[in-house]
């Protein structure tokens, strides 16, 4: 019969599955990018690695995979630091931290989880996110603090009132 095909709901399961592509041909369809190419997209520093050969600016992170190698670099940064787990995690576990304890306390509530996680300066600016498919731009979003810009003349609950009639 015909292989049934397997849709993963996040980047563990497409990375469980691109591991195991060669057994689970025989009995599953999938539409997998080269193992390369997901590992790259998995795993930040790597990600960070290719964008950087592209010419795009990436923040300068440092890999961390034990709390020894946090002992080593904290006294060498300048906290506060923005932290998140090397492979993706959709967000979970991103933290800013502001010292070297914070650090490592970090470090130790994730080494269950996580094989390694980046420590990269802060940056306050706006975040973009950009899906691209087949070489094109299909979905651009920047995430930024919610404002609201008036003219001065009435209150904030009018303004939100004529901006909420108009949608």
């Amino acid at each position: 019969g015909d292989r049934p095909p397997v849709m993963m709901a996040g980047d563990r399961s497409m990375t469980l599955v691109s591991d195991h592509r060669e057994e689970l041909d025989a009995v599953l369809r999938h539409d997998l990018a080269p193992p390369g190419v997901i590992a790259t997209c998995y795993y930040k520093d790597r990600f960070a690695v290719d964008s950087m050969r592209l010419g795009l600016p990436v923040p300068h992170s440092t890999v961390a995979t034990s709390v020894d190698d946090v002992r080593s670099v904290a006294q060498d940064l300048a906290y506060p630091v923005f932290v998140k787990p090397n492979q993706g995690s959709r967000g979970n576990f991103a933290e800013i931290v502001a010292s070297d304890s914070a650090l490592l306390d970090y470090a130790r509530r994730i080494a269950a989880e996580f094989e390694s996680f980046l420590i990269e300066p802060i940056i306050r600016a706006p975040e973009h996110r950009v899906l691209i498919h087949d070489g094109r731009t299909v979905f651009h979003a920047m995430k930024q603090a919610p404002s609201l810009l008036g003219a001065g003349k009435g209150s904030a609950g009018a303004l939100v009132a004529a901006l909420d009639g108009g949608l």
